[in-house]
């Protein structure tokens, strides 16, 4: 059903994401990660997505978006959130079609209101997509479980509170869980 339903120590919200009772609960989180839908037509609900969550820079200073390689330059120009870097993760081992022909890097474009994203880190991540990131289909865009883990990793501390307003096939529940 709709509304609130507690998983261990997380909390999953069914409903919409621009919902102010979602945004109210969600505010003070630490971090954001957001991966939209890409209008890209692979599955039902990849249609006819429009971006209303420029929200997230209010409710936590630190937000990464996966907007899709191809999307990339659209999703700049639709949002207001404060842009402040790009990380890159190749997938070392695996491939997607791409404009070149293959492609094999995710985008995650970072925005902040005010705090500094300086980490003393690197800014390309080379990751090995593992076998509990394919779902054999279910989820067409999955993010490696690797690529969640840094994030949350780089930006919040134990017990902080994160927020995924897509939430997809739940990889970054499971990653929160493993950390």
């Amino acid at each position: 059903g709709s509304g609130w339903h507690q998983l261990g120590p997380h909390w999953l919200y069914c409903g919409d994401s621009t919902d102010p009772e979602f945004i109210e609960r969600c505010t003070g989180a630490r971090f954001a990660f957001a991966d939209p839908p890409y209008n890209a037509d692979k599955a039902e609900w990849d249609n006819n997505f429009v971006w209303k969550h420029d929200y997230l820079t209010d409710i936590a200073p630190v937000v990464a978006v996966t907007p899709g390689i191809a999307s990339l330059a659209e999703f700049m120009a639709l949002t207001g959130m404060p842009y402040r870097w790009t990380l890159s993760a190749e997938i070392t081992n695996g491939m997607t079609r791409g404009a070149l022909g293959f492609g094999n890097w995710i985008a995650v474009a970072l925005f902040a209101a005010d705090e500094s994203l300086y980490r003393n880190a690197k800014d390309v991540l080379h990751i090995a997509a593992g076998t509990g990131d394919d779902q054999g289909g279910i989820h067409p865009s999955r993010k490696p479980i690797r690529l969640i883990n840094e994030l949350i990793e780089l930006f919040t501390n134990k017990d902080d509170l994160i927020v995924d307003p897509f939430l997809g096939s739940g990889t970054s529940l499971i990653a929160a869980d493993k950390l």
